[in-house]
């Protein structure tokens, strides 16, 4: 295993970019028997990026819609280059409902399913950043108009000042 300093990159010109390393920190939530990953970047106390994602398994196919793909990817250069931040995975398909539910809800309809379009838990997501981090402030990235209200309202909850928030697309 070779570890990448600065001096080895320094010394090896040929590489193409400086890798960048991500803490990945797993929790899980014994009521709902689902785990949440974070993705910790730099010092995460002091004014970092956020980003709550949503994860699904579409997106690991090679499909020709990439938004969520290429949002994440926006997430972890602005989380980069801003020095320090977090992202947040949601569980299945990022909504609560699973694969499944994203499937009978487009065939049948959400009315005639009940399943609703997001049951994420973002009062627990709240939480969490707040004992595990603990910032004095985020800058919150958002996809969605819906998400940005939902995730504002839960962080303000559990006191965790939004500076800025920044929409992602």
């Amino acid at each position: 295993m070779i570890k990448a300093t600065d001096k080895l990159i320094s010394e090896f010109p040929k590489l193409l970019c400086k890798p960048y390393w991500f803490k990945m920190n797993c929790f899980f939530d014994i009521a709902t028997h689902k785990d949440v990953l974070i993705l910790q970047y730099g010092d995460c106390k002091i004014n970092p990026i956020v980003r709550i994602h949503s994860e699904s398994i579409v997106d690991r196919f090679p499909i020709l819609d990439r938004e969520n793909r290429n949002k994440y990817k926006k997430s972890i250069q602005k989380i980069i280059s801003h020095g320090s931040g977090l992202i947040i995975h949601f569980y299945d398909d990022g909504r609560g409902s699973g694969f499944g539910g994203s499937i009978i809800n487009k065939k049948y309809g959400r009315n005639i399913t009940g399943i609703r379009h997001d049951s994420r838990d973002y009062r627990g997501i709240s939480h969490l950043i707040k004992e595990f981090i603990n910032p004095e402030e985020i800058i919150l990235l958002y996809a969605s108009e819906r998400s940005q209200e939902l995730s504002t309202q839960e962080l303000k909850k559990a006191n965790i000042i939004i500076n800025r928030l920044v929409h992602i697309w």
